[in-house]
């Protein structure tokens, strides 16, 4: 399954997979952060990674704005159909341009950071 970039411009990854141990994702019995984090400017639009539908929408008080996408393509893992979710956090207040529901194509806007 080939991914595009939430977004088009560059920018520097600010926190990687299984970075800051701190007590939250040791609580929750993680070795560190579960995503990709990208150190871009307050107001850059992000873009669906993926073409699938909006599966969940959340405000949070610590993460900000929350949009997960299920992906279309279907693929084989451990010998199971599995189809992958994106998840997209931190995004501004009244921002998002889907609700779920929505059917995204990869490249289109669905909030801003």
């Amino acid at each position: 399954m080939k991914l595009q970039k939430p977004f088009s411009s560059e920018y520097r990854i600010s926190q990687r997979f299984g970075e800051n141990l701190n007590t939250f994702y040791k609580e929750a019995g993680l070795k560190g952060h579960t995503g990709l984090d990208w150190a871009c400017p307050i107001g850059t639009p992000i873009l669906s990674a993926c073409d699938g539908e909006v599966i969940f929408t959340q405000t949070d008080v610590q993460k900000g704005i929350g949009v997960n996408v299920l992906s279309n393509e279907i693929f084989q893992y451990k010998g199971q159909p599995c189809r992958l979710a994106t998840i997209y956090w931190h995004l501004k207040d009244k921002s998002l341009k889907v609700k779920v529901g929505d059917k995204v194509k990869v490249g289109q806007q669905i909030a801003l950071s």
